[in-house]
This record gives C-alpha cells, structure tokens and sequence, in this order.
C-alpha cells in the first residue's frame, strides 16, 4: 500500500527547498471576540512555502487563462485549502486566487495547486 502521509511530506520538503515564504490570506466571516462579545470579520493570515510559475502560451486562452497569470505550487503543511478570492502574497506581491486545486490521492492532501492573478 502506498504512503501519501509520506509522499505528502516529502512534497512540503521539496517546496521548501525550492520555493519561498508564502501568506494565503483568507477572508474570515466573523470570528468571536470574548471580550466584546462581538464577531469580528477580517483577514487571516496563514504562512507556508510556494513557488510560482508563468503559465506557457499555449495554455493562455483568453477565457480560462489570461495574460499575466501565473500558477502556484503550495505545500500544505500550515495552510488551509485556498479558495477562489483569497490573496497569495509572495516577495512583496500580491495574486488573487482564481482557480485553486488540491492534489489529493486517497483522500491525503500532498499539495495545491493553484491559479492565480493580479
């Protein structure tokens, strides 16, 4: 039987030899504040590794994929999976999550994968 738990930390291993800090900002609805019993809405922020990619031309068709897209490739080791809307921030740069995917054989999450634009 095959070990995803395992392959799952290898691929974090190697995106964190090959990629950079990442933060997968996410759009709360409300968290609970004991203090003022109030729900707060804001932003979370959750840090991981990634990298990113241009996507190659024959994959831009001006529908699906536009100019200037770019995909990440994020371990998931510290992030929750990204939605369409959260926010990528890498070396200063800001991507707006516009198709997330997560590869995830026999139900173990090993990364995401995820399309992304300015």
């Amino acid at each position: 039987m095959f070990d995803y738990i395992e392959t799952a930390a290898e691929v974090t291993a190697a995106i964190k030899d090959v990629g950079a800090p990442i933060t997968l900002v996410v759009e709360s609805d409300g968290d609970y504040d004991a203090a003022t019993s109030e729900v707060v809405a804001g932003k979370r922020r959750y840090d991981g590794f990634g990298f990113k990619l241009d996507y190659e031309s024959r994959h831009i068709d001006g529908t699906n994929v536009l100019a200037g897209d770019v995909r990440f490739y994020l371990a998931v080791d510290g992030l929750p999976e990204p939605k369409p809307g959260n926010q990528i921030e890498q070396g200063g740069e800001v991507w707006r999550v516009v198709r997330p995917k997560i590869l995830k054989p026999a139900l173990t999450a090993v990364m995401y994968e995820v399309q992304a634009r300015k």
